[in-house]
């Protein structure tokens, strides 16, 4: 890609950011209700965003070219960033439970859901790292 396409890419992500962000206000102000699709809208733009930054490329939007090597840096910072990122995920979901728990007040656990997240949380990093462990034995 180059600095030209980067910087249209750059430019059109935020004009698409800033529009979701937008859509996503007028939903609040005007209904009371955080719209769920925008947020998972906005997070695929800031993700590629982010990406297109670090590494100059963009897998979330479908721009990785399949040719394109990558260098022992890249493998590096991808490697260091997931387990980092998989453990930061970890402490946000426990801290998303533990808030809406505590605001909630009711005796007993009621979000279910959230707590099925939180432990595949748990369980995801053992889980892949024994499919890798098996792949290579």
């Amino acid at each position: 890609m180059t600095d030209k396409q980067k910087k249209f890419v750059n430019f059109i992500l935020w004009i698409c950011m800033f529009a979701v962000v937008a859509k996503i206000l007028f939903t609040l102000f005007s209904s009371h209700r955080i719209d769920s699709y925008g947020l998972f809208v906005l997070s695929i733009f800031v993700a590629s965003l982010l990406e297109l930054h670090t590494f100059g490329k963009m897998s979330y939007i479908g721009g990785d070219s399949k040719g394109r090597q990558t260098d022992e840096m890249e493998e590096h910072i991808v490697r260091v960033s997931s387990k980092i990122s998989y453990f930061a995920l970890m402490v946000i979901v426990l801290i998303i439970m533990s808030v809406t728990e505590y605001l909630d007040g009711q005796e007993g656990f009621n979000n279910i859901p959230l707590m099925l997240v939180f432990c595949a949380t748990i369980v995801t990093l053992p889980f892949v790292q024994f499919l890798v462990a098996k792949k290579y034995k």
